[in-house]
């Protein structure tokens, strides 16, 4: 199995995708806030977030004094080229870049064993965070 952070990731950009949301703040507050607004639903309910749970809180933890989700920045950061584009000169915008069978595949994978529900939700808290 892909490590259970970068598939999340993948997922994530890939529920963003269906929902017609290509581009993505990083690197910035918008950024920082969804991502929290994330990491407090996850934590609320941690315990609906299968197997994996403990290896995805890394994704939602602060690693500065600047607030920044690290490890959620350099996993959607090393796509750069592949799944997402960084293009602009400070890396405050991903541009997503998935094939429509490329995000119905990772929209349908179960391996993490997250409900749709909770990940739809997720999604959601993003977006309101990010503004977008």
């Amino acid at each position: 199995m892909i490590d259970p952070k970068i598939l999340f990731v993948k997922q994530f950009l890939a529920t963003l995708s269906a929902r017609n949301v290509f581009t993505i703040p990083i690197n910035n507050d918008d950024f920082k806030q969804g991502v929290q607004n994330m990491a407090d639903y996850f934590e609320r309910y941690k315990e609906r977030f299968g197997p994996y749970a403990d290896n995805l809180e890394l994704l939602f933890l602060k690693y500065s004094t600047n607030g920044d989700y690290s490890q959620f920045t350099r996993i959607i950061e090393s796509f750069n080229g592949r799944i997402v584009s960084l293009d602009n000169p400070h890396y405050i915008k991903a541009n997503i870049r998935l094939e429509a069978d490329y995000v119905q595949e990772l929209t349908h994978n179960k391996e993490l064993k997250i409900r749709n529900d909770d990940f739809q939700e997720l999604i959601g808290c993003f977006r309101k965070g990010a503004g977008i």
